[in-house]
């Protein structure tokens, strides 16, 4: 950050950048999240421990929570 500064660039580019970077990292973590909620259950039906599993009820909702966390982080330096 000092160093984009430094090279000229102003805090609107910085905050769009920083945006941009928290909106990346949300989705490929959301991505990650989904390809281990389809891989991970059939891992656990291996070891026999299906009845421990959530069911995917109770993570609805969820997803407007994690967008929102992603723009707070994203617009917390400008700040």
């Amino acid at each position: 950050m000092a160093l984009r500064l430094a090279l000229g660039a102003s805090r609107s580019r910085l905050t769009a950048q920083f945006l941009t970077e928290s909106v990346l990292l949300a989705a490929l973590g959301g991505l990650c999240g989904l390809a281990f909620s389809f891989v991970g259950p059939a891992g656990a039906d291996l070891l026999h421990a299906s009845e421990h599993l959530a069911g995917a009820e109770r993570h609805h909702g969820r997803e407007g929570a994690a967008l929102y966390r992603t723009g707070v982080a994203g617009h917390r330096p400008h700040l």
